[in-house]
């Protein structure tokens, strides 16, 4: 009986805390296998740090067996212990913290008559001087509960709401920051939030909440009434009925974030459908706008995002740092129009940064959404190789609407160089292949594409050609054959199109020489610019460094490739290239620094393998003293400098 009284204020699944501050959650309660004594009550913990304990959950018994307790979630040879119930803290409540934050209103002052009592700064001449403190009643008005509408109690080892005193001193309270407390279970949240009746906004960022594996209960889905955005961050989530089931507690949810729980690999059109039938009134998340799913593992765009497509009133979408390797493209008939198979007709704002995508076929796709107009990409393989001044203009072109691209505006004019550079690298790329590098079809190989075949293949790669040749035909090239991109002609006379190019020497030599203004064929390669100016400042071409600024409020971009076009580098009439002259002792440093921190970097390595390998074998050492000390003791090793308390 003491042993279960002992337990009684402990459950599976809650978050606790040791005397050094080490979190971790209940995975067991009860006796223990390898104890002295059989009868003694003890709490199992699975630590979140997973080299903090001393077993996996299981023991070794007096026999010699491994006699397993519980399992972690995730498995390690030191990820949990057995302790004491008084060993642990189960932490405080939300009222606790906020008479400890918060001041009362009828506290005493800390410096009456504003002087500190008892506190003073000594002079230079050695003496003191009492401590002044002004406008102490004024900060106190700021304190009170009762004044504030947001509090935050990030870190504070919250772990429940308290009793009817929420109700009496923090129900007007509209936004709450419970951020990385011991908060475990949704019964206790909704307790709080039942007397937060104006509760908008909570965050509950690393607090690793229980699965909710059955719909909730009647109680928990009226008790979040007012709430609108919820962060669920790092939580510990691992399943979307768990996400569907705290949906529908919260009718109102606007924004809802998600990130870096493990979602990925989950069966959601499984738990989406038992979602709808449960209910006839509306389908899942039909107000919400905001919705964050970066880092959650998501690999499958047809089987862990589609879902996601009929959100009615979706405008905001992450997916950053997921494993998505290829949107699906294509569109659909209606009796309204032609849209996009993706759906997502109402998404204004998505980010697909640090995925796994590969294709531009995948930008084409996103292409057909309607309203979407800002997009993070950066972190993807397909832009991996490039500038970043070359993969921006490339996306802004892709993408048509596009308004904002990786937290940047794209300006009118950015957009209008951008797309004209596009026609010309187009127009070079499909010149080559047509055969003797102009354009013109001369020397063709036999077995080249067809006429008609080259323009399907070139409609089918580069599906805005025509829209932006219609467009910009008549500014990039001139001719019916350019402006319709009719046949290789066209495309050839692109390639040879002049541009206007201002040069300015920023070499010692000839800095004081100004800007050359020249026109050039868009054809020209950047080493053949080179000799011209080598002709025009006296610097040997092999000395030199270019550099293209496509506007004024563009940064310098390096032209690195020599056999590469301006017109495919992305100059445009008007456009400056610098000149600057290499310095090789400044190279020679870098690449010797480059070449130092490599060897750094494998030495590291190594050493780090090393100690790894080192703590490995002391772990095997201290694992085997432990198994003795099982066998002869009739209990798992302690250790040293502890008592029994800790198993």
């Amino acid at each position: 009986m003491p042993a279960v009284d002992a337990l009684q204020d402990f459950s599976l699944g809650q978050r606790v805390a040791d005397e050094e501050g080490n979190r971790g959650t209940v995975r067991y309660l009860g006796p223990v296998a390898s104890a002295k004594d059989p009868g003694a009550a003890w709490v199992g913990v699975e630590w979140d740090d997973p080299g903090r304990g001393k077993h996996d959950g299981s023991v070794l018994t007096a026999a010699g067996k491994i006699h397993r307790h519980f399992s972690c979630l995730k498995p390690g040879p030191t990820c949990a212990s057995f302790l004491k119930p008084n060993k642990l803290d189960r932490g405080v409540s939300l009222m606790a913290v906020l008479h400890k934050r918060y001041v009362a209103p009828d506290a005493p002052l800390e410096a009456p008559n504003q002087v500190f009592e008892n506190a003073y700064a000594n002079t230079s001449r050695g003496g003191q001087k009492k401590i002044e403190f002004h406008g102490e009643t004024q900060i106190r008005a700021r304190q009170q509960i009762g004044r504030l509408e947001k509090v935050s109690l990030r870190g504070e080892r919250v772990a429940w709401a308290g009793e009817e005193e929420v109700k009496e001193e923090a129900s007007h309270l509209v936004e709450v920051d419970l951020q990385g407390n011991l908060w475990s279970d949704w019964e206790e949240l909704g307790r709080m939030a039942r007397q937060m009746p104006r509760l908008e906004n909570l965050h509950l960022n690393s607090n690793l909440m229980r699965p909710l594996e059955t719909p909730a209960t009647s109680e928990l889905r009226g008790s979040f009434q007012a709430l609108q955005v919820l962060i669920l961050n790092s939580c510990g989530l691992s399943s979307w009925a768990t996400v569907l089931h705290v949906e529908e507690c919260v009718p109102g949810l606007v924004e809802l974030g998600l990130a870096r729980n493990a979602l990925g690999g989950q069966d959601l059109g499984t738990a989406w459908a038992r979602r709808r039938a449960r209910s006839e009134i509306h389908a899942p998340f039909h107000r919400l706008q905001r919705l964050d799913l970066s880092g959650t593992g998501l690999r499958d765009w047809e089987d862990e995002v589609a879902f996601l497509k009929t959100l009615p009133s979706l405008r905001a979408l992450n997916l950053n740092e997921n494993l998505l390797v290829e949107i699906p493209a294509g569109t659909v008939k209606t009796q309204g129009g032609t849209h996009s198979a993706l759906g997502f007709q109402v998404l204004e704002a998505l980010d697909l940064s640090c995925n796994l995508v590969e294709s531009w076929s995948c930008l084409d796709a996103l292409n057909h959404l309607p309203r979407l107009h800002s997009l993070r990409f950066a972190g993807n393989p397909l832009t991996r190789g490039m500038g970043q001044g070359e993969a921006r203009q490339l996306l802004i072109t892709r993408m048509g609407a596009l308004r904002r691209l990786n937290g940047s505006e794209v300006s009118t004019k950015e957009r209008a160089d951008a797309e004209k550079s596009y026609l010309r690298r187009v127009a070079r790329e499909w010149g080559r292949r047509r055969g003797g590098g102009d354009g013109q079809g001369e020397g063709a190989n036999e077995g080249m594409l067809s006429e008609e075949e080259y323009i399907q293949q070139l409609k089918l790669e580069h599906p805005r050609w025509w829209p932006l040749m219609e467009q910009h035909g008549e500014s990039v090239g001139g001719g019916n054959g350019v402006e319709r991109g009719d046949g290789p002609s066209g495309l050839g006379s692109l390639a040879r199109e002049m541009v206007l190019v201002k040069l300015v020497s920023m070499a010692p030599g000839s800095i004081t020489q100004g800007p050359v203004e020249k026109k050039l064929p868009g054809s020209l390669t950047v080493g053949q610019l080179k000799l011209l100016c080598q002709r025009l400042f006296k610097l040997e071409a092999a000395m030199q460094t270019l550099s293209l600024k496509a506007d004024p409020q563009a940064l310098p971009s390096l032209l690195d490739t020599d056999e590469e076009a301006l017109t495919y580098c992305g100059a445009t009439s008007g456009c400056e290239i610098f000149m600057n002259e290499r310095d090789l002792k400044q190279e020679a440093r870098e690449k010797e620094s480059r070449e130092t921190a490599a060897r750094e970097r494998m030495l590291a390595q190594a050493e780090e393998a090393e100690r790894v390998e080192r703590m490995r074998r002391r772990e095997v050492a201290r694992e085997k003293q432990s198994v003795v000390a099982a066998v002869d003791g009739g209990g798992i090793g302690v250790r040293g400098g502890e008592d029994e308390e800790r198993l």
